[in-house]
């Protein structure tokens, strides 16, 4: 099967977990081939105005891929370790590094049922 030119991005999906004692610990994985969209969308509240990304990924059909809402992508291969008892190596670190090519997995959906013209795939959103 063939995909379009433009699921040409390396991800890396940092899971969220916890170690023995209830700490959190992040693990990753790197997928080469993928489509990453954002869009941004205003809201108002009274005079305030604010712009929030929107995010929209999808992993080719065959990829190893596990990932579930509370998870990080980030639009590059990263190989930085996280550690959130140092300053400078927390998500949300890593996170403010990247900008808005990182964002918290929101939605999952596994499409890879699809037929093969509707590009068989896994969505990611956030």
């Amino acid at each position: 099967m063939t995909y379009p030119p433009w699921w040409n991005n390396t991800l890396t999906i940092y899971k969220k977990g916890e170690d023995a004692e209830r700490n959190t610990v992040w693990t990753s994985a790197v997928i080469d081939g993928c489509a990453f969209t954002v869009t941004y969308n205003r809201a108002e509240s009274g005079d305030n105005e604010k712009v929030i990304p929107a995010f929209i990924v999808r992993v080719r059909k065959g990829a190893e891929l596990s990932v579930k809402t509370g998870d990080v992508v980030i639009k590059s291969g990263v190989e930085e370790a996280i550690d959130e008892s140092e300053d400078g190596r927390r998500m949300s670190d890593i996170m403010a590094k990247y900008g808005d090519d990182a964002f918290i997995v929101k939605a999952t959906k596994d499409n890879t049922n699809l037929a093969d013209a509707f590009l068989p795939h896994y969505f990611i959103g956030g």
